[in-house]
């Protein structure tokens, strides 16, 4: 009889043994990394558009209603404004038609006007992005609806 509770003894001790869990038989000693990483991320909204409405001879000015804005998480910034054509860049064109003159643009009302072609550059401050232009009209210039795309690019200067 002793023999036997011996042996129920040692097959009781081997089922608690077995189980128990085994990350507990095997301890705990392992770590885990997270990482991640943030990208430098720019993000401009153009300003509105712009209509002159019809033109006059002469100079003709104006300016978005709204300005564009600027969302970056890098320290230095720069986004540039300018129109990207290759062919007859820097002139507002109806159809064939063009404008004798090119279309200037500035980041300011009374100064710092630069051909479109040539493109203007707002640098890290302020957040948000004026934009004025003024389009010199000759009386050779044919009549028609002229329009000009001005692309606005960030950069993030690393």
């Amino acid at each position: 009889m002793k023999k036997r509770i011996l042996i129920l003894g040692m097959v009781l001790a081997l089922v608690a043994a077995l189980a128990v869990p085994i990350v507990a038989l095997a301890g705990n000693t392992g770590t885990t990394t997270v990482s991640g990483t943030q990208a430098s991320v720019i993000e401009v909204t153009a300003p509105t558009t712009i209509s002159f409405g019809a033109f006059s001879i002469g100079v003709n000015s104006g300016q978005s209603a709204t300005n564009g804005t600027v969302a970056c998480n890098g320290t230095t910034w720069s986004v540039t404004a300018k129109d990207l054509k290759v062919s007859d860049a820097g002139l507002m064109t109806s159809g064939a038609n063009k404008l004798a003159g090119k279309l200037q643009i500035s980041s300011q009302e009374s100064s710092g006007y630069a051909a479109a072609d040539t493109g203007i550059t707002y640098e890290s401050n302020p957040t948000t992005i004026p934009f004025y232009v003024k389009q010199n009209v000759a009386a050779s210039d044919k009549a028609g609806a002229y329009t000009i795309t001005i692309t606005f690019t960030g950069v993030i200067d690393l």
